[in-house]
């Protein structure tokens, strides 16, 4: 209710009060979440909802409202693990929504020589090789070079013989 209404949230937690500005309720692996700013405090934090007692709420408006308060996204395809990097890959049109099942929506598509171009912004190399691999010859990397040559070196390594 505090996060619909806009209500200041007031609770102890951890043994002190706080008096926070609520952004959103969800879950996680330790069950309910309060996704809030803190009264004073320019941080978002996390409070687990089970630890907190004599919880109660301002009036309706006494709180600010935050901006859109993202979650993490449990697909590890999109953890900030590299650099940012646009990859081009070459995709027949009727395999477009396979491709973005495994890779999500691309950053943009455009006509290109025998299909599709798809850009996407990859930031987890590892995890976007394996789900090409997967792809198989449903897609063709076209850019940049030095992923295709990444791609090309490690599925040497997966077939030579020793």
């Amino acid at each position: 209710r505090g996060t619909t209404r806009h209500c200041l949230v007031r609770f102890v937690y951890k043994g002190e009060l706080r008096i926070v500005h609520p952004g959103q309720v969800h879950s996680g692996p330790s069950g309910w979440y309060l996704r809030g700013r803190e009264e004073g405090s320019g941080v978002v934090k996390e409070y687990v909802v089970s630890r907190m007692s004599e919880v109660s709420l301002g009036g309706p408006g006494s709180a600010e409202v935050l901006d859109e308060v993202s979650r993490p996204s449990l697909d590890p395809l999109s953890w900030g693990e590299d650099p940012p990097t646009e990859v081009v890959l070459a995709v027949e049109p009727d395999q477009l929504v396979l491709v973005e099942n495994l890779l999500g929506s691309p950053l943009r598509t455009e006509d290109g020589a025998g299909g599709l171009l798809a850009t996407y912004v990859v930031t987890n190399r590892a995890v976007f090789r394996w789900r090409l691999y997967e792809l198989g010859t449903r897609v063709r990397i076209v850019a940049p070079d030095d992923v295709r040559h990444e791609v090309l070196a490690e599925l040497r390594t997966m077939v030579s013989t020793r």
